[in-house]
């Protein structure tokens, strides 16, 4: 059997400081190198690939490709993006990421806007779910037809409308079981559609209510369950990848 396994970034495979875990580097590149081969792994993440390749630089080698823009674009080889979502949309992101930087919203300290997406970037030490209620607040008057808005554990995210990581995985496969390891809100479409769902233990601890899936230790594994990891972030990904390596690898 195919599995297509996706690693959310912030949060998830790195720390709050943006960066693998120092003293996990190496166990999670003895990790990644003995991939199965019925097994694919998929970076998952709101941001754009030259984003990716700036953080993971060397470690990438050892991902088949990624889901980036929070579903909207794919890169296959983590070489060259293709989007996925309406190429008529772009030109309203960039007219809406105007809109959204003349408003010099006090809590932002820096705007990404990517091929089909925006991210607004929270101050640390600010409240993003607090932002995310004030961004929904301020766009009521605007045309939601065409995104959505959602928000990691560092940003508040506009996207466009049905695209999301679990979508982006899927137009990747339609028929390897789906494996997915995140940690965010932000994840619940791929955490509660994927599968097979597992989290580190930083977890945002809405996600079994917003998934309406029960959370269980890993120890205690239950395909149909959030899985938890011991661990937090890169640590806990590499559990995780080891897990399931040995459960449903193929030598």
């Amino acid at each position: 059997m195919e599995y297509l396994v996706g690693i959310d970034l912030h949060g998830t495979l790195l720390n709050k400081e943006e960066k693998i875990e120092k003293g996990i580097y190496k166990n999670l590149i003895t990790t990644l190198k003995s991939k199965p081969k019925n097994m694919s792994l998929f970076i998952c993440t709101g941001n754009d690939l030259p984003f990716v390749k700036r953080k993971l630089g060397d470690i990438l080698r050892y991902f088949d490709g990624s889901i980036l823009e929070t579903g909207a674009v794919v890169s296959y080889n983590n070489i060259e993006e293709t989007i996925i979502s309406n190429l008529n949309d772009v030109e309203k992101f960039s007219s809406l990421q105007k809109t959204l930087e003349e408003e010099n919203f006090k809590e932002v300290y820096k705007f990404a806007r990517r091929l089909t997406s925006i991210s607004l970037f929270v101050n640390y030490g600010e409240s993003v779910e607090k932002f995310y209620n004030k961004v929904l607040d301020f766009l009521k008057p605007y045309d939601f037809s065409y995104f959505r808005v959602t928000y990691s554990s560092v940003a508040v995210d506009i996207v466009p409308k049905n695209f999301d990581k679990y979508t982006g995985m899927r137009h990747v496969s339609s028929s390897a079981t789906l494996i997915g390891i995140a940690d965010s809100l932000n994840d619940r479409e791929m955490l509660k559609k994927c599968d097979i769902a597992f989290l580190p233990s930083n977890y945002n601890t809405l996600l079994p209510s917003v998934t309406g899936k029960d959370s269980v230790n890993i120890k205690n594994y239950s395909k149909s369950c959030l899985n938890i990891a011991d661990y937090d972030t890169t640590k806990g990904v590499d559990q995780i990848l080891n897990f399931i390596f040995e459960k449903y690898g193929e030598r």
